[in-house]
């Protein structure tokens, strides 16, 4: 369901997934429960590119509740968002999958910290993906202020002697 292009189907999808994890909180699910959740996070990471704002929104409401899921928290939603891009995300229109990626890092980052157990980021992890990928000097303006977002999120719990090394 959350790979259908029509944006009511994607957002009542969401809408039920949110209502499965609130009530994961509360419930004790079984494991493999938990584990069919995986491919709907990678899923929902990548509908964070999607051409469709409205789309994009959903898909950030979804990520919000895996985030805030006792299950899976920051720490799970960090790692999807520094895995690395595949080649068929860095064609055509590779500024979206960028901007999605560095968007999401900032808000765990502003939300949870860095260089803590609880989002499993460091400083060397979260500034290098924009470095990785040539962010802060890329040919689209928002690619360029997501990063520049990105480490003033950063910059404000870690100081910017840290960051060096990274711009």
């Amino acid at each position: 369901m959350l790979d259908d292009k029509i944006h009511q189907v994607v957002s009542r999808s969401v809408n039920v997934l949110v209502d499965v994890l609130r009530l994961s909180s509360s419930a004790r699910l079984p494991a493999q429960t938990m584990s069919a959740l995986d491919p709907v996070l990678t899923r929902l990471v990548q509908k964070l590119e999607d051409g469709n704002a409205r789309t994009r929104e959903v898909a950030m409401r979804g990520v919000d509740s895996f985030v805030t899921s006792p299950y899976f928290g920051p720490r799970v939603v960090t790692t999807y968002a520094l895995r690395p891009l595949d080649g068929m995300q860095l064609k055509g229109h590779a500024w979206r999958p960028l901007v999605a990626r560095l968007r999401l890092l900032r808000d765990i980052v502003a939300n949870f910290g860095i260089n803590n157990d609880e989002t499993g980021a460091t400083t060397e992890s979260v500034m290098g993906f924009p470095k990785r990928y040539g962010c802060f000097s890329h040919s689209n303006g928002d690619v360029r202020d997501a990063s520049k977002e990105l480490a003033t999120a950063v910059e404000s719990i870690v100081g910017v002697h840290a960051l060096e090394p990274f711009l």
